[in-house]
């Protein structure tokens, strides 16, 4: 587990700050639209600008860590992105709100970069899995901004009061308690010309995280949709089945270490595939209740490993790591923008049912390359 170390945990800390941000943010989207009386079609609009910032900050993130250190982005990003938090909450109108998002987007996207940087070195320098552990955490984290989101919105408290405290909270304890943040000297230096090359070996890492998210956004937007409108359950029965693909993905990536310690990331991965298939292939073929949100959860167990895999991987690639990462999650984090609304694209053609065949297919083609999917190897890591 990554926590069993000093470096270890400081790093799980930065996942956890993110990620309580996203989900703070997640939980209060109804009460921001209300407040601003937007449409569904406005929400939208303000939501594809954090859509797009999280596509430049992946693009700008690695240049960012390799220019000023990974340690010093994520120390800065943090506050940075608890400051747009609040922005978003005190926008006035459509404009304001978008712009807020952008914002939010690029610096959520910028501190992952580094992050991931971060975490990679971590796990070369003690020679053991730990990348899965690491994405467990931001799990935690994301549960803990739901639930204060949800404790808040029953308490009747706005989203200025809360996301204010929960900026000051999580800014704090990135300025203080992160300031000792490992900072990893890369053993390899960035390609030519200070620039990562599009290796085809990239680019297939980039492939494989890409079909994993892709089938993540769609298990987010849709499963819900799917058991309402296909089994016929009721609106809680159907929310059942995002929770327990929730679960059961974060459950997997606190003991995805452990199992890649065992049998090792080739094999995880086709093993994770697998199981991921079967779960979706379970729900589209039973469409009752109980086998969709028994399905649901084993698509969650599954595709839980794939993406802190392939970043491992992505860490042994022979260019910069800051800008190799930053390229993988640009590709992967295009796939949780067009899964969702290539699965609503193809629904108003076909059934939902058969829609969803789309994200079946991309897991069997994680399935396929999971051959090229190693762990990064050596290197070290030198403290601030």
């Amino acid at each position: 587990m990554p926590w069993q170390d000093r470096d270890g945990r400081l790093v799980a800390t930065a996942f956890v700050l993110h990620a309580t941000l996203v989900g703070t943010w997640a939980g209060r989207v109804p009460a921001i639209k209300h407040a601003l009386s937007l449409s569904d079609t406005a929400l939208g609009a303000a939501l594809f600008g954090m859509a797009a910032g999280t596509l430049l900050g992946s693009w700008w993130g690695g240049r960012l860590a390799r220019r000023l250190g990974p340690a010093a982005v994520v120390r800065g990003g943090i506050p940075a992105m608890a400051a747009a938090l609040v922005a978003s909450a005190f926008a006035g109108d459509l404009a304001a709100l978008f712009a807020a998002l952008a914002c939010f987007g690029i610096l959520g996207a910028i501190v992952d970069v580094a992050m991931n940087t971060i975490a990679v070195a971590v796990e070369r320098d003690r020679r053991r899995p730990l990348m899965s552990g690491f994405h467990g955490a931001w799990g935690v984290g994301l549960l803990l901004g739901a639930l204060g989101a949800s404790a808040a919105a029953a308490a009747g408290v706005g989203p200025e009061r809360h996301f204010a405290a929960v900026a000051v909270i999580v800014a704090g304890v990135a300025v203080t308690v992160l300031a000792a943040l490992p900072h990893p000297a890369s053993p390899v230096r960035a390609a030519r010309h200070g620039r990562t090359a599009w290796s085809a070996e990239l680019v297939v890492l980039g492939g494989i995280a890409f079909c994993s998210f892709f089938a993540e956004g769609a298990a987010a937007d849709w499963s819900a949709v799917y058991l309402h409108d296909r089994t016929g359950a009721g609106p809680a029965l159907a929310a059942a089945a995002f929770a327990g693909f929730s679960v059961a993905m974060a459950a997997s990536r606190l003991t995805g270490d452990r199992i890649v310690t065992a049998v090792g990331p080739v094999a995880l991965a086709r093993r994770a595939g697998l199981t991921a298939a079967a779960g979706l292939g379970l729900a589209l073929a039973v469409p009752v209740p109980g086998a969709g949100i028994a399905g649901f959860a084993l698509m969650g167990a599954g595709l839980a490993p794939i993406v802190p895999l392939v970043l491992s991987a992505a860490g042994a690639v022979a260019h910069g790591v800051e800008e190799t990462l930053a390229r993988v999650l640009l590709i992967a984090y295009t796939g949780s923008i067009a899964g969702p609304a290539a699965i609503g694209f193809a629904a108003g053609r076909v059934e939902l049912r058969a829609a969803l065949l789309i994200p079946l297919a991309l897991i069997v083609c994680i399935v396929l390359g999971a051959g090229r999917i190693q762990p990064a190897q050596g290197g070290e890591l030198a403290r601030t």
